[in-house]
């Protein structure tokens, strides 16, 4: 074990003598056996392990965790559940995790009262940030602990110790409950439950280590049927495909139509790859029209997709008190505003990247040595935006200032001006690769950001803060500064009118602005 790992293991035993007593969500997996041992070792009788016994879960797995206890002298309480019975659930909509885990650790929260314990635990690792776990919001809400996230420990550092310790789970393979294996929105039965039991034991049974079997129905009364689709590690395909006739005969005695091999290989969470939890759009030229209204039709399209449960958000250059007078009759759950610079989340700022005060006055004194006191720029902030034009700057929600005193601090400057050679040298005045400076493609300026405030950082940093995955993003854009932004996302659409250098780097292209083509996407999410 390195020294590096082994603080982070006394860091997990400080944290449960901390705690005092615990209740331990156990299912007999690679991390909560571990976190069981764990704390078992700290906190002695103080420390039970929780089992709930249902569908979601095979015999083996129930046995196996009974078994465990009993060799570890720890004691052991089983909860008998029906999640089918927990309302919403069996319809198996996208937070069906959520639905279940709020369930299940409201009785274990009980449990734990009875038997005087301070704290629940539950076992989820750092790896489990990387994908769509609506489960975690639950054990949030609820006060629960996650022991091995607050401790840093990577699923592959929580094997390294378990082997160190001895326990036979250090190398046992993944397992999710078996509601997992269902496409989101598929009916959940207990006969289906036990047909996947049935079919991953009989993979099992042939020395698959690793393995999922997927559920697909399709059609409708004399047309419909199921389709399995297995998942085992790559390396492992010859071995499935020597047995084939042995798979196919036995899968169809159990009732399926169709047996597929997805040639992807096993890997976890793969029902979620077409989920969209996050839908980001950029105004000008993508969500405006060119006149910089939306329509009627795209307003009903984003409140519909809103009510679905799936996040809508405003990705812009604007600054935040520009965007949002647009934006009459929406409600945006996300407002990245100022190129990046501010994420607003649910009238919240979550993030904030900006030049500060000094900094943004020594920028602007360089742009006026380089260009000229007479040269236009503006600067946008938290607090609004502010120009030195002489023009009627009413009808851009613009401040007029002369920027001889500005001291605010600044998230984007913005020069008139298409001089790149000049440009560069005030964005380089910090140190070259400090500020990012680009273009607009339909007005002469070009804007100069922190490095950091820029949409794709922005949505990087908005995806973890809400724990979704950015393979559920998806992005809309048209202009050079949605590039990042388009790639960063799982998803990135290029507006037909885009620039060739957006649709270059975007996933997709829809129809234009003027018609409606972010909304004719999103219609398929309804």
């Amino acid at each position: 074990m390195t020294d590096e790992l082994n603080k982070k293991y006394e860091a997990l035993k400080n944290y449960f003598a901390q705690l005092g007593s615990v209740a331990i969500a156990f299912s007999s997996g690679v991390d909560s056996t571990f976190m069981l041992k764990v704390a078992h070792d700290v906190l002695g009788d103080k420390a039970v392990a929780v089992t709930v016994r249902s569908n979601l879960f095979p015999v083996r797995e129930k046995t196996e965790a009974a078994d465990f206890c009993k060799s570890q002298g720890i004691e052991h309480i089983f909860i008998d559940s029906d999640e089918l019975e927990i309302p919403g659930f069996k319809e198996n909509p996208k937070h069906r995790c959520y639905i279940c885990k709020r369930a299940i650790f409201e009785a274990i929260i009980a449990v734990a009262r009875e038997h005087g314990l301070s704290y629940v635990c539950e076992g989820s690792n750092l790896d489990d940030n990387g994908d769509y776990r609506p489960g975690l919001k639950a054990i949030a809400e609820l006060g629960v602990k996650s022991p091995l996230r607050e401790c840093n420990l990577w699923k592959a550092e929580i094997r390294t110790i378990s082997k160190e310790l001895g326990l036979p789970t250090w190398n046992k393979p993944s397992f999710a409950c078996l509601a997992s294996r269902f496409v989101y929105g598929e009916l959940i039965t207990a006969q289906k439950l036990n047909l996947v039991e049935k079919a991953e034991q009989l993979l099992l049974d042939l020395g698959f280590v690793q393995e999922r079997v997927r559920v697909h129905s399709f059609g409708t009364g004399e047309s419909n049927g199921t389709m399995a689709r297995i998942e085992v590690a790559t390396e492992d395909f010859p071995k499935l495909l020597e047995n084939r006739q042995k798979i196919v005969s036995e899968f169809k005695t159990l009732g399926f139509n169709y047996i597929s091999m997805d040639l992807q290989g096993y890997r976890t969470g793969s029902m979620n790859e077409t989920i969209t939890s996050i839908v980001l759009s950029d105004l000008d030229g993508t969500l405006f029209h060119n006149d910089r209204t939306i329509s009627d039709y795209t307003k009903d399209v984003i409140r519909q997709v809103q009510a679905k449960g799936v996040l809508f958000g405003v990705c812009t250059a604007r600054a935040k008190v520009n965007a949002l007078r647009f934006l009459d009759g929406i409600e945006p759950d996300i407002l990245i505003s100022n190129g990046g610079g501010i994420i607003t989340y649910r009238g919240q700022i979550i993030y904030q990247c900006e030049f500060s005060v000094e900094e943004t006055r020594q920028l602007i004194n360089k742009t006026f040595e380089v260009f000229g006191k007479d040269i236009v720029i503006s600067a946008d902030n938290v607090n609004g935006v502010y120009s030195n034009s002489k023009e009627d700057l009413s009808d851009r929600f613009w401040t007029f200032n002369d920027f001889s005193d500005f001291r605010e601090p600044c998230m984007k400057l913005c020069i008139e001006s298409l001089d790149k050679e000049k440009v560069k040298e005030v964005a380089n005045y910090f140190g070259e690769g400090k500020i990012d400076f680009l273009p607009f493609s339909d007005i002469p300026w070009y804007k100069l950001t922190k490095t950091d405030a820029t949409k794709e950082k922005a949505i990087e940093a908005l995806s973890r803060h809400l724990g979704i995955p950015l393979s559920q993003i998806v992005g809309f854009g048209d202009d050079f500064n949605d590039i990042g932004m388009l790639k960063v996302c799982g998803t990135g659409i290029a507006m037909d009118n885009a620039i060739e250098e957006v649709k270059k780097a975007a996933d997709q292209v829809c129809e234009s602005n003027e018609a409606d083509g972010v909304a004719k996407w999103m219609e398929k999410l309804l």
